[in-house]
């Protein structure tokens, strides 16, 4: 009995050592370091009490800690740094997420979106940029995003949102303008925020507006200056009343040896496009301006009773020649271009003309569409001391004028003078079919009442210094600009255009119901 005591007590006085050395293992203080990963954070601290032979990397790797309300059964590394051993832990925290710094308002992006970026900040060491961005939320102007729509590296990392905004596009201020139309008069405005991209005619014809408390879908009219996007607007004024009629009129102006109207008119419709093109191009386009509606617009307007209304001006009823694609020589001569001035065009006309070996030109008229993809080069021209500005196709959807006598056979007629009107299907100068036929019907009767200045116009100083124009044609002074502002009317598969009547005076239809 005597000698196992001995033996007990050594073996508990071991076992008491073994514990007392483990208790001594112990994190020393925790240290706050830098931010690991998305919202984790680094707490590192030395283990001390390492007992005596251990391996430090061993005892660290099983040395559990609680730190910030985490518990760890381990470090996420240890590190050997010679003199001690330490243990770093990846300890949630809320300040190392990213963050967005303060969102800047940008362009507009798209219709009803303006874009809002901000600057991603804080991101975490050995964490990619763009994975950081791609993944942050935020919350814009009410709006919840879950991600940015885009993210943009550059000395920074960018979040970009597409934010709602009403503003994009806006309206300027309005202001108030001449009177536009009989009991209406225009308001007009600056389009801002076009969306980066997009067409300004486009959004200026989708974009609305509310004037005096009237609503409006789309403008009348969208004018581009080159510098901005106006929109025109015509609001109903009880004050925009037509002035007197009887105190207006046309009158001839004809000078010896020229043809000053044609009283049988007979159109020949040209499409200035490659063979079998043309119908191609508008189905491009978008557009229903193919050559069977065209044509087959223009046959009922000769056929109906619109130009009973010339008939005072010596213009008898018309009728329809023929409708022909472009001559294979001619357009080799006179290729279709992309902007066609006015040489280019003349020089065309003719040549279609003499290909087409007729025995007389007379009472001819040439109707000549251009393709969406071609828009006329606008000229000032001087005739007879006149000088005639056309300002562009958003203002003019067409114009008339002569081939020069030189370049038609003189064989062909006593006049072998050609009229010919130039007739752009491009949306910018001509919106939709009812645009372009509202235009066709204009230059049709202006061509035949006043083939080149030489016909039937009102030159009165009064009227000229009221609308700004050289010459008022029979059609010029029914229309916006003119003296007698009057909408059009609806006509077949299209509209028609009024002109004036000296007898009785006013704008009219011909005898158009």
């Amino acid at each position: 009995m005597g000698n196992r005591l001995p033996a007990v007590v050594v073996c508990c006085l071991s076992v008491l050592f073994a514990s007392a050395a483990h208790a001594q293992e112990h994190w020393g203080s925790f240290q706050s370091d830098s931010c690991t990963g998305m919202g984790t954070r680094q707490f590192s601290a030395v283990l001390w009490g390492i007992p005596w032979g251990k391996s430090w990397e061993a005892e660290c790797a099983k040395m559990p800690a609680d730190i910030k309300g985490h518990h760890f059964n381990a470090p996420s590394r240890c590190v050997n740094k010679k003199t001690n051993m330490w243990g770093e832990f990846d300890v949630p925290d809320a300040s190392c997420s990213p963050k967005w710094g303060t969102f800047k308002q940008d362009q507009c992006t798209s219709i009803g979106k303006r874009q809002f970026s901000s600057i991603l900040q804080n991101i975490p060491p050995n964490t990619k940029w763009e994975a950081a961005c791609a993944q942050m939320p935020a919350d814009i102007k009410g709006h919840h995003f879950n991600a940015p729509a885009r993210c943009v590296t550059t000395t920074n990392e960018w979040g970009q949102f597409d934010v709602p905004d009403a503003s994009c596009p806006h309206w300027g201020a309005f202001k108030k303008d001449a009177c536009s139309l009989v009991g209406k008069r225009q308001f007009s405005a600056i389009l801002y925020d076009v969306p980066a991209g997009m067409s300004w005619d486009t959004v200026c014809k989708s974009t609305g507006a509310t004037i005096q408390g009237k609503a409006f879908n789309s403008p009348a009219r969208c004018s581009n200056q080159g510098t901005a996007m106006w929109g025109e607007f015509d609001v109903a004024d009880a004050s925009c009343t037509a002035p007197a009629a009887s105190s207006h009129s046309v009158t001839r102006h004809c000078p010896p040896l020229q043809t000053c109207v044609y009283p049988m008119p007979r159109y020949l419709n040209v499409y200035w496009d490659a063979p079998g093109q043309w119908d191609k191009d508008v189905a491009a386009a978008r557009l229903p301006e193919t050559r069977s509606s065209i044509d087959g617009y223009v046959k009922a307007l000769t056929a109906s009773s619109y130009f009973a209304g010339v008939a005072q001006y010596g213009v008898g009823q018309p009728s329809f020649a023929s409708s022909v694609e472009a001559n294979a020589n001619c357009l080799k001569k006179f290729p279709v271009p992309q902007t066609a001035d006015f040489a280019h065009i003349s020089g065309f006309v003719a040549c279609e003309v003499n290909s087409l070996n007729l025995r007389s030109t007379d009472n001819l008229i040439v109707n000549l569409f251009l393709p969406p993809q071609v828009t006329p080069q606008w000229v000032n021209a001087t005739v007879l001391g006149h000088t005639i500005k056309w300002a562009g196709c958003e203002t003019y959807g067409g114009y008339h004028s002569l081939v020069p006598l030189t370049l038609i056979g003189r064989n062909l007629s006593a006049a072998p003078t050609v009229p010919f009107a130039v007739l752009p299907t491009a949306t910018r100068c001509n919106g939709n079919f009812d645009a372009l036929t509202d235009t066709v019907s204009h230059e049709m009767v202006e061509a035949a009442s006043n083939p080149g200045m030489f016909g039937w116009y009102d030159s009165s100083p009064n009227d000229i210094l009221a609308t700004g124009l050289p010459v008022l044609e029979i059609g010029d002074m029914c229309e916006k600009v003119g003296i007698f502002p009057t909408s059009s009317k609806k006509f077949s598969t299209g509209e028609v255009s009024p002109y004036w009547s000296n007898t009785p005076p006013g704008c009219v239809f011909g005898k158009l119901p």
